[in-house]
Formats: structure tokens, C-alpha cells, sequence
């Protein structure tokens, strides 16, 4: 969700500048790797920026727990805020779907298991805390940046930054990212797990 307000509006058409001069989109991501060891990326990174005061943070924040926003907003207040996602790639945790009644009106039952495969979690956390150590490069530095602490009780038992914090901390923070597909397997001639079946021929007709 996207909150424009007409200051917002007017700042655009007035001045050219402010919220609406870029896209709710990611104006920077790309893809690493968490061990040094292969160059192969095991993680996508998103980073999105928000300017102080950001209404578009508002906005993006209205899946979080209200006082985890709450943080996030009050530090907004008073600073720019680079939110960076940090996405496994090739997640090896599965879910499934079922059905929750014989009615094809129904909703299927939707379980993501997200984060059931102890590799997913260690790979997130080696990205996290990849991200955080680049805080210290000159570049991020000279611009005053840090990790903001969010306070969570769960997770403030642990040491702050440590695996075990980390661990609680995806629980607060983890979501599904976009693109959802292929509920479904192809090509049961190739698996017999699939339930789709494709035919492709190898003639065709004009006329």
C-alpha cells in the first residue's frame, strides 16, 4: 500500500521534488554469495530508502507488528532509513496446499512452511549479518550509518547480534516474497509426482 498526501502532491507539481519523483519499486538489489569460499550467490538483496519523515514507509510497514512500525516510524522521524531485504535464493523449506472443503467456493488451506529447512535460516543469517558489517566501510561511515535496534522481548534475551537473536528476529521480520507460482508439478512423464500433463505436438495445421 502507497499513503500519498497532498503535500506530497503539491511538493511533485510545484517543485519537481519529494516523494513522487521515484516508483515504489527497488532502486537497488543484486546478488551475493554468504561464504566466501564459492562464488556462486546463495542471497538477492533489496534496498529500498526512505528520506526523513517518508510516507511511503508508512505505507510499507502495515504488515508488521504495530510496534515493530512503530520503532521504525519514530526513527524515520528524525533520520533516513535504508530498509535492506535480505531474500534466500533457492529456498529449500517447502509448504503445501490443501483443500479445506469439497466446495470449489472455498478458500484451499495455504501452509508456506517458511523457514522449516535449518539451511534457509543459517544462509538468511549470514546475509543479515553481511549487510550489517558493511556499516563499517568508509562509505556507509561518512554517512553516519548504523543497524537500528528494534526492541522485541523475544529476541532481547539473546545477546544482540548473535545467531541466537537472529534466529528470533526472522520470525518478526521473514515474509514471502513476491512471484507465487507453480502450485502444481508438470510433466508426470518426467515425474511421477506430477499432476499436470503437457502435450506438445510435432505437427501443425494450417487452414
Amino acid at each position: 500500500m502507497i499513503i500519498i498526501q497532498l503535500d506530497d502532491v503539491y511538493e511533485y507539481a510545484a517543485h519537481n521534488t519529494g516523494e513522487l519523483t521515484s516508483i515504489e519499486v527497488t532502486p537497488a538489489y543484486g546478488f551475493l554469495s554468504t561464504v566466501n569460499a564459492t562464488d556462486l550467490p546463495d542471497i538477492q538483496v533489496f534496498i529500498f530508502y526512505y528520506k526523513k519523515n517518508s510516507t511511503k514507509l508508512k505505507g510499507y510497514l502495515g504488515s508488521y507488528k504495530k510496534s515493530i512500525a512503530q520503532a521504525l516510524i519514530k526513527e524515520n522521524e528524525n533520520h533516513d532509513v535504508a530498509y535492506i531485504a535480505v531474500s534466500k535464493a533457492h529456498p529449500k523449506s517447502r509448504g503445501y496446499v490443501t483443500l479445506d472443503s469439497p466446495s470449489p467456493y472455498d478458500k484451499p488451506i495455504i501452509v508456506p512452511e517458511y523457514f522449516t529447512n535449518a539451511e534457509d535460516v543459517e544462509t538468511s543469517i549470514r546475509g543479515i549479518k553481511q549487510q550489517i558489517s558493511f556499516t563499517n566501510t568508509p562509505a556507509y561511515q561518512k554517512n553516519g550509518a548504523e543497524f537500528i535496534h528494534i526492541p522485541i522481548d523475544e529476541c532481547d534475551r539473546f545477546d544482540f547480534q548473535s545467531d541466537d537473536y537472529f534466529r528470533c528476529y526472522i520470525k518478526y521480520f521473514g515474509s514471502g516474497d513476491n512471484h507465487p507460482v507453480g502450485t502444481s508439478k508438470m510433466r508426470p512423464d518426467l515425474d511421477s509426482d506430477a499432476v499436470v500433463l503437457l502435450k506438445i505436438c510435432d505437427k501443425m495445421m494450417v487452414g
